[in-house]
């Protein structure tokens, strides 16, 4: 996760299923006064948030697990793709804000992949803004190059679609024949 020394602005931004041995997983508040805004924190281990019992972060528009007190924060799975991607129904598509200028905190206008914010009426929370008329498209992957024989084996597993689960696999055999040239 993060561990904050001093006084940051955490801004969209997706922490996730980290770990750490004593507190704060996703992020350790350490000593200043930390902001976390448009952001998720989930599947980090012990917890989410770890910060001194005087000097709690201040989050906004954020979706943590567990909860937490703070301007339209939500607690909701936040449906991420195998990528950290939204997948459509995402409760946090629409979610987040740009108006944070009371707080003198300049939110980004693009998004991890280069995408500019907000892609529907108002920002999502978390590093990926979700477009729901360009979806993620899916990544197939087969394995590696193998040498036909006599039988070959294909495995989809490291296939992924960042907008949902993939239900099955299909594949299409064809024959190429080649002449070999010496």
């Amino acid at each position: 996760g993060i561990y904050c020394n001093g006084s940051p602005t955490i801004a969209n931004c997706t922490i996730t299923d980290n770990s750490a041995n004593n507190g704060g997983g996703g992020t350790n508040c350490g000593y200043g006064t930390v902001t976390i805004i448009n952001s998720i924190l989930w599947g980090n281990t012990p917890d989410q948030i770890y910060y001194e019992e005087h000097r709690p972060p201040e989050i906004y528009h954020s979706d943590v697990q567990g909860g937490f007190s703070g301007m339209d924060n939500i607690d909701a799975d936040p449906l991420l793709g195998n990528d950290n991607h939204l997948k459509a129904g995402s409760p946090c598509i629409d979610a987040g804000t740009s108006e944070m200028d009371s707080l003198g905190i300049d939110v980004p206008d693009t998004d991890i992949d280069g995408a500019s914010r907000p892609q529907g009426s108002k920002y999502d929370i978390g590093a990926d803004e979700a477009s729901a008329d360009s979806p993620n498209d899916p990544s197939a992957n087969a394995g590696s190059d193998q040498i036909v024989g006599d039988e070959i084996t294909l495995y989809g597993t490291k296939s992924f679609d960042p907008d949902g689960s993939i239900t099955s696999y299909q594949w299409e055999l064809r024959h190429k024949t080649n002449s070999l040239h010496n």
